[in-house]
């Protein structure tokens, strides 16, 4: 039985609001099994975190979870489907980044979301997250987080960082690399 770890969104209250389960509550500690499963049925999660933002946005109300996808799984994309879903975690925003960025290095070839094919950057909402070969960021207001990776020569990801806007080391409205050197543009 394969199982491998994934994101899900949630709206409050761990309520999936999108496609058939659309009103559906979960709850933690709990094992779910979907008899059948397919692209329009089952569960749904991301194997790259990015992806969830297509369906919630990092609000500050939406919840986004690490799961355990298991039983029968089927992969489009970064997007999964399967029979078993086990809700693990709570993740507070640090972690999405990170868990992004983690996914980054271990896909370097694969576009930042399979939603934005051609972007490098992703920003709103208290966080920016980026990817090129001189990345750089900039947060708006205290405690936005700035997730950066730097690419290599053959879109390898050589370097990342998560910067906190402290208003101290790292000041807003102001451009941040992935050492947290300030840019002066």
């Amino acid at each position: 039985m394969i199982k491998m770890l994934a994101v899900k969104g949630f709206a409050p209250g761990l309520k999936a609001v999108c496609g058939k389960a659309g009103g559906y509550v979960y709850h933690t500690g709990m094992n779910y099994t979907h008899e059948s499963q397919c692209r329009g049925t089952g569960f749904h999660c991301a194997e790259n975190p990015l992806d969830c933002l297509e369906f919630y946005d990092w609000n500050g109300e939406n919840e986004f979870w690490l799961v355990d996808a298991g039983g029968d799984i089927d992969e489009q994309d970064t997007m999964i489907s399967c029979t078993e879903l086990n809700i693990i975690h709570r993740l507070t925003l640090e972690e999405f980044l990170m868990l992004s960025l983690r996914y980054m290095v271990k896909y370097p070839q694969r576009p930042l979301s399979r939603y934005c094919n051609e972007c490098s950057a992703v920003a709103k909402n208290g966080y920016a997250i980026v990817r090129s070969v001189d990345p750089m960021a900039m947060g708006k207001e205290i405690g936005d987080l700035l997730a950066i990776a730097q690419e290599g020569k053959y879109m390898n990801i050589r370097r990342i960082a998560i910067l906190r806007v402290d208003g101290q080391k790292i000041k807003p409205n102001a451009w941040y690399n992935v050492e947290g050197r300030r840019l002066m543009i």
